[in-house]
């Protein structure tokens, strides 16, 4: 009820938890509409993480569309996960010709990141080790590998796998 009132009162962080609660734990059907119109009101507000809950929320709706649409609006404000999640949906897609798109949209991520995109490196060398939507290259995947070594420990584990010759 605070946070409805802050929310009303005017607050943007107020309707950007208040909508993160109602897409967390809608008690009616209407909640997760109500989420959907005060996370919009934050990321009006300039709420930093109002847009990847939007596309989020799209997502979990099945309309990639929208999702697209927020998660590349939150991607261009710095964060990476929305980067990730737009990078993952064509990296996944089964018609190899989406895998450019889905490197081209990691890339895209560590230049606009907020934080330490050691997520989106990982995923990056993956590609090159795999020769998905980039020509396979050992050098290039161990390259971002590394690079992403420090705050990953997938990234670490499959570096101490390369080296062991897995």
């Amino acid at each position: 009820m605070l946070f409805e009132k802050a929310a009303r009162a005017g607050s943007p962080e107020a309707a950007s938890a208040l909508g993160h609660i109602l897409l967390k734990h809608p008690r009616y059907a209407k909640d997760r509409r109500d989420a959907v119109r005060w996370l919009k009101v934050a990321a009006r507000g300039g709420v930093f993480s109002a847009p990847h809950y939007l596309g989020r929320a799209a997502d979990d709706e099945g309309d990639w569309v929208t999702a697209h649409k927020w998660y590349a609006r939150a991607l261009e404000q710095g964060d990476v996960s929305s980067g990730l999640r737009l990078a993952k949906h064509y990296l996944e897609r089964l018609d190899v010709r989406f895998h450019p798109l889905g490197v081209s949209l990691l890339r895209r991520a560590i230049r606009k990141s907020a934080i330490d995109p050691f997520w989106a490196r990982t995923e990056l060398g993956l590609c090159y080790l795999q020769g998905q939507g980039v020509p396979r290259s050992r050098k290039r995947g161990i390259e971002y590998l590394r690079l992403a070594a420090s705050g990953d420990p997938v990234a670490r584990d499959l570096l101490r796998q390369m080296k062991r010759g897995h």
